[in-house]
């Protein structure tokens, strides 16, 4: 009931203004004065100045220009508010006013989204319709219809015949097996050579057709060279040799330090006997 009084009174106090507005701006045209007499009567007309209609400046309220709320002012709204104050109390008055405003702060938010969508789809068409207007002149239409002038200008493609490229493939391969056994050798011959290296004829013959020089004793004189064994002996021989002065560098650190142990012992023992010389002697008078 309290909600259907607010809203009809929000209906009706809008029209009473506007009413009473209109009554005071309409003023008299003319005023008649009459004088009485002996005198011939005149009448006497005195006319207010023409004025030239004006619009009244649109009603405004604490916001941007164009008018308030519903068209009204802030006296309106003054009144209506203490209206809704004597008839809803503020309790009431104040959850009214808090759904009001959230109803008008969602209606500002769609108000704001729907004005974004509209820019964002407003500039995408500008700039499709720039981009179209530029299109001749673009890098990439540029570069498609070069593209397509390359294709046009191009030779047609030749596809060689299975059978020719097949033969021609087996020159290949026989050219190219000439050419490995001119610089590798005959496979066969190189599998000759190998066994004969292996079972040691290879090597009977090189010393046929190389002998050695004169001098050069195969029995074990002095100038025979070295074998695995003697490698080995005289690795041996260096290892021992290694080992005996190793020894011996250790026998002369012991001896060193055999010295530097009896130097500590008669150090501590001259300074023994100096304390006891000290304490027979006893403190001075």
């Amino acid at each position: 009931m309290a909600r259907c009084r607010l809203c009809l009174l929000l209906l009706t106090i809008p029209a009473v203004a506007a009413h009473s507005t209109v009554l005071c701006v309409r003023g008299a045209s003319s005023v008649v004065m009459q004088h009485g007499g002996k005198g011939a009567p005149r009448t006497l007309h005195l006319r207010t100045p023409a004025r030239t209609a004006s619009r009244a400046p649109p009603v405004r309220m604490f916001g941007p220009p164009g008018g308030g709320f519903l068209n009204m002012g802030t006296p309106e709204l003054v009144v209506i508010g203490a209206v809704a104050w004597v008839l809803l109390g503020p309790k009431e008055l104040f959850r009214l006013s808090r759904e009001a405003g959230a109803f008008l702060g969602e209606w500002q938010q769609l108000g704001r989204q729907a004005q974004q969508t509209f820019q964002d789809a407003l500039e995408s068409e500008l700039a499709e319709e720039e981009g179209a207007a530029a299109g001749p002149n673009s890098p990439s239409s540029i570069a498609a219809k070069w593209r397509e002038e390359a294709n046009d200008t191009a030779p047609p493609a030749v596809f060689e015949d299975l059978d020719e490229k097949y033969a021609r493939g087996e020159l290949d391969e026989e050219a190219m097996l000439k050419e490995m056994q001119a610089t590798l050798g005959d496979p066969e011959t190189n599998r000759q050579n190998f066994q004969a290296q292996l079972s040691g004829e290879r090597n009977a013959q090189v010393l046929a057709e190389n002998p050695a020089p004169e001098g050069f004793d195969l029995d074990g004189s002095e100038g025979e060279l070295q074998g695995a064994e003697e490698d080995l002996l005289a690795v041996q021989i260096a290892e021992a040799e290694n080992a005996l002065a190793a020894l011996q560098a250790e026998k002369d650190v012991l001896a060193l330090r055999r010295k530097q142990l009896e130097a500590n012992a008669e150090r501590a023992r001259r300074r023994a006997e100096d304390e006891a010389l000290a304490g027979r002697e006893g403190p001075p008078a």
